[in-house]
Parts: C-alpha cells; sequence; structure tokens
C-alpha cells in the first residue's frame, strides 16, 4: 500500500481492506507509524510511538476497526502497563495500573494502540502547547495552533498521518481540535460512555470520551463500539437501542434549528465567523430544515462562574491526586503557573461551595432542556473568535490572574462548554474556511439522548458540502 492510497481511506474502509486481506494489519501500522514520523517533524504531535509487536499484544479483538492504527491522548484514559504523563512534569513517567473500560471497547474493536499524542498538562486549556512537550503545531499553519486539550491528536488526523485518533472533551476538548484542524469531532450525551474503573459520571461530570476523525461514519461506528456501562454505574446511560453508524445515511427532514450567536462572554463572536455561521444556517435551510436566529435564556455571567468554579475543582482533583501518586511538590517546580492557579482557585473551594455551582449547572441544564423542547438542534460556531497563534495567552505558561485569562479563552470558545456543563451531546464539523485558508468548524447540539438527530444532520451536510479532498499544507502523503 502506498501513502496515497492509505491517506484516501477513513477508518472503515481500512479495516475493510484488512479483513478482505487485501492489505496486512502489520503493513498498516508500519505505514502509519512511518507518516507520523514524518509530519511530526513539523507538528510536534507526538509523544511516544508504540512497536507494532506492542500494539497487536493489547489488541483484544477484530471487530469493526480492525487492523487501524489508533492514537491515544496522553491523558484520562490508557492501557495496563502503558505510561500516561498527562502532558504534565508532575506526572512524568506515571503508569497505568489497570486498562479502562473505554480502552477495553477500542482494543476489542480492532483499533491499534499507534503512539500517544501530546495534550496541554492535565488538559487544562484550549491549545497544546507545554513546558513537557512544547508547542503542537496546525497542519495549515505551523504558526497557529493546533487546539486543546485534544491537539496532538487532531493534528495527526488532519495532516491524513491517521484517520482516527483518540481524543476527551471536558470544556470542547474534542470539538475546539476538529474545529481548528478541519476533522469532525463528538461530545456524547453524558452518560452515554462508562468512565469505570476509575470514575463514574458523579466524580467526572464535565467529561467524555471520543475522537477525532476525517468522517461522520467513523465517528458514529466508534461510539456504536464504545457506548455502554460497567458494572456498579453511579448514574444510569441515556437508552441505547439504536446503531448509530445507521444514522448517518439517514436523512433528517425539517429540523427546528436555533442559530445561536449569544454574547455570553466579555466579546461578541468575530465578524466574519458571525457571517459564516448565517451562511450555513443558510444552507440548512436549503436542505428543508427551518432555521431561527435565537438563544437559550442563558445568564452569561452565571455560566462563566459556574465553568470557571467546576473547572477549578476539576483541575485542583486531577493534580492533587497526581501529587500524591507521584510523591511530588504542587509547585512552580512541577506545574504551569495557571494550571497552579486553577489548582490553587479549586481549592478554596468548600463542599458547600461545589454543591453550590452544580445547582447553577442544574439550573443551567434546565433552561436549555425547556429550549430544546422548541427545537431540534442549535447551531453554533465552535470557534468565537479566529485561531490563535502559537504562544498566546491560552498557554498555562503565561503567569496571570486567573479571571482575566479564564474570560479571554471564553471569548474564544463560548459555546463548548455549554454541552459539557449540561450533558447534552454536540458534534463539531469541518464546514467553512476561516481567515487565512484556516479550517472553520461549526458545532451543532442536541437534547440529552439525541446524538441520532446529531449524525443525521451530520451526514446529510457530508453530503452536500463535502470537505474530504481538503488538504493542510503539512500532508502525509504529499
Amino acid at each position: 500500500m502506498q501513502s496515497e492510497e492509505y491517506c484516501s481511506y477513513d477508518a472503515l474502509g481500512l479495516s475493510d481492506l484488512v479483513r478482505k486481506g487485501d492489505v496486512k494489519e502489520e503493513e498498516v501500522f508500519k505505514l502509519a507509524t512511518d507518516l507520523v514520523k514524518k509530519v511530526n517533524e513539523d507538528l510536534k504531535a507526538v509523544s511516544e510511538f508504540y512497536e507494532y509487536e506492542t500494539a497487536s499484544s493489547v489488541m483484544s479483538g477484530s471487530g469493526v476497526f480492525k487492523g487501524v492504527p489508533f492514537p491515544i491522548k496522553d491523558i484520562t484514559v490508557g492501557i495496563k502497563g502503558f505510561r500516561e504523563d498527562n502532558g504534565s512534569r508532575l506526572a512524568e513517567g506515571y503508569i497505568v495500573p489497570e486498562t479502562s473500560y473505554f480502552m477495553e471497547r477500542i482494543l476489542g474493536s480492532g483499533l491499534m494502540p499507534l503512539c500517544r499524542t501530546t495534550c496541554p498538562e492535565f488538559g487544562l486549556t484550549l491549545s497544546t502547547e507545554s513546558i513537557l512537550t512544547g508547542a503542537t503545531r496546525n497542519p495549515w499553519n505551523t504558526n497557529r495552533i493546533a487546539g486543546g486539550s485534544s491537539g496532538g491528536s487532531g493534528a495527526l488526523v488532519a495532516a491524513g498521518a491517521v484517520p482516527i485518533a483518540h481524543a476527551n472533551d471536558g470544556g470542547g476538548s474534542i470539538r475546539v481540535p476538529a474545529a481548528i484542524n478541519g476533522n469532525v469531532g463528538l461530545k456524547h450525551s453524558r452518560g452515554r460512555v462508562s468512565h469505570a474503573p476509575d470514575f463514574s459520571d458523579l466524580t467526572m461530570p464535565l467529561v467524555t470520551q471520543g475522537a477525532n476523525a476525517r468522517s461522520v461514519r467513523d465517528v458514529a461506528a466508534l461510539l456504536d463500539v464504545v457506548s455502554g456501562y460497567a458494572p456498579g454505574e453511579a448514574t444510569i446511560p441515556p437508552p441505547d437501542t439504536i446503531r448509530y453508524l445507521d444514522e448517518v445515511k439517514k436523512e433528517p427532514k425539517g429540523l427546528k434549528i436555533a442559530l445561536c450567536l449569544a454574547q455570553w462572554s466579555k466579546n461578541p463572536v468575530n465578524d466574519v465567523i458571525q457571517e459564516k455561521t448565517r451562511e450555513i444556517g443558510k444552507q440548512c435551510e436549503e436542505l428543508g430544515h427551518h432555521v431561527e436566529e435565537t438563544a437559550p435564556d442563558i445568564d452569561g455571567e452565571s455560566y462563566v462562574e459556574t465553568m470557571k468554579g467546576l473547572w477549578s475543582v476539576l483541575a485542583a482533583s486531577v493534580i492533587m491526586n497526581s501529587s500524591m501518586i507521584m510523591g511530588r511538590s504542587v509547585s512552580l517546580d512541577y506545574l504551569e503557573p495557571m494550571s497552579l492557579r486553577l489548582c490553587e482557585n479549586g481549592l478554596s473551594k468548600s463542599a458547600l461551595d461545589y454543591v453550590v455551582l452544580m445547582q447553577q449547572a442544574h439550573n443551567i441544564t434546565r433552561v436549555l432542556g425547556r429550549f430544546f423542547e422548541s427545537y431540534d438542534l442549535i447551531l453554533t460556531p465552535t470557534l468565537a473568535q479566529p485561531t490563535p497563534e502559537i504562544g498566546s495567552r491560552v498557554r498555562l505558561a503565561v503567569d496571570e490572574e486567573l479571571d482575566p485569562w479564564f474570560d479571554y479563552l471564553g471569548d474564544i470558545v463560548p459555546y463548548t462548554p455549554l454541552a459539557n456543563l449540561t450533558g447534552v451531546p454536540a458534534i463539531t464539523l469541518p464546514l467553512c474556511e476561516g481567515q487565512g485558508g484556516l479550517p472553520l468548524g461549526m458545532q451543532f447540539m442536541a437534547a440529552i439522548g439525541r446524538e441520532d438527530l446529531l449524525f443525521r444532520i451530520s451526514g446529510q451536510l457530508e453530503k452536500a458540502l463535502p470537505w474530504k479532498n481538503r488538504k493542510p499544507s503539512i500532508w502525509a502523503a504529499s
């Protein structure tokens, strides 16, 4: 198999070749390794490569993704005996003690761990720049960020080196890299995929697992693979009685879509991005849907403060846990300045403060739930401002007060955290071209448990506005 042929397939297409015997699993793995190494010289998206023998020894099944190379993000979920640094000097050298439920499903589907991809420290910001691994760069313009926190995975998929790569999402960490790099990325409904064995949807309410991919059908098939719950779950997952891969092929009819450009942050959405979002709204109307520019009645200040509080508590919990396990101090000797500030803010919260934050999140969830009684989908831009440059304020290595830093991030991504705060599913699609020819992703949100609607509209738009043949300047087959 030549690199051009390899790069023309999505994950399901590659797997089909392997299962038919048209290409050998080892050949695909080694070609993918060579291509990832090639683009990684410019992108700096990989922390560690795995040998074929290692990958094949842990793969436990021959399912729908048999023989497909799968980069694994350096955080939150892992394979027993594999290293996981969480993008931080504090956790550097940590060895995963037990394979997660999510990764068991991944390995059972035939996906093969190819490499460990970069992320910002503990996934706490929207750019993959860290003291530990340096800056991961955008394949469309290496002076721009690749997004975060799944920036390494997003950059490799966009560069054609792999068709799909692991990602996870606590405030937009799947969708932001997808939007910036020109990929598809889904944040699933809360409860859809288990956090076992270490966490649950009570202890990790903001976080979901998933991937960046080049095709909608790959994302749907992956959700089919990983959906479900493990023994002892603290919550009942949304009903899962359909096959999401089938939903991609269904033509949605007459959906009611709310086009939302509400100013929930300090600054309004960039003018060009507003224009592009409205263009996608018009495209949806041409496809037979009703589009109305409106927004849920959400108080922006309460929304931002609630997310900041819960994000800080999450930061404190993962940082303190890592400090205890690794026996290292919670200090600038091992942490970047903004990580330390988030941790300190989280540690300042009492149990009562946390309950109040969760109640505020619940109030916002109820508002959004009532809104979805009138609308099927919400359309927003994934980023409200142009893609930042490498070395901008979005890094954790800057040293400033927490409130203005968090407000700055909120100006860039005012919409993605809403799905994490409320638990609803959301998908980002590479539908537009932004300033400087960079990808500009659009986000659709649906009511809890309605991933079917997201896959239907995504499949429809993938046909109407195909992105398969768009290639960045850093391309594996060039």
